[in-house]
């Protein structure tokens, strides 16, 4: 098999995302321009994430002395590079959620174990403990939102 179904679904929803981002730079460039000036690029922003762009965004994209406009290949490439990020963090935000037992607000010892037994049955408690007190960084007995994005977005090099 030279793909599997995850390659596949991620592929799909890759076209999904192009089509979209696609359809609203259409929606926003009428005349065919071929750029967006920056009023247009919130507009466009906004059908798309639901909120407006960072002035740090807008300052990487339109830069200090730029001329005020996007080409439609920068605008893809820098949607398509947020519709990753904002995935990740949604996917992240509905693990948290679903092992928030209670909706607490934060994950205890019991929410962890209940969660990994689910999945790794297998899995020793004192395994799991040891995740748990090297996860709650502030030692307190809970390991919050941040902390649990920190821990999913994590990378060894």
């Amino acid at each position: 098999r030279i793909f599997s179904l995850d390659t596949m679904q991620q592929a799909r929803r890759e076209d999904e995302v192009l089509a979209d981002i696609l359809a609203v730079w259409n929606r926003y460039d009428p005349e065919r321009c071929g750029f967006l000036v920056k009023r247009g690029y919130k507009l466009a922003f906004m059908s798309l994430f639901g909120m407006r762009p960072t002035k740090t965004e807008l300052l990487e994209l339109f830069g200090q002395n730029g001329d005020g406009r996007i080409a439609k290949t920068d605008f893809v490439a820098a949607m398509k590079q947020k519709a990753v990020l904002w995935d990740r963090v949604n996917n992240t935000r509905d693990i948290f959620n679903t092992m928030d037992q209670g909706h607490k607000g934060f994950i205890t010892l019991e929410d962890l174990s209940c969660a990994v037994k689910t999945v790794a049955p297998h899995m020793s408690e004192h395994t799991i403990k040891d995740a748990f007190l090297e996860f709650d960084t502030w030692g307190d007995g809970k390991i919050r939102q941040n902390q649990f994005d920190q821990i999913m977005h994590h990378r060894v090099d």
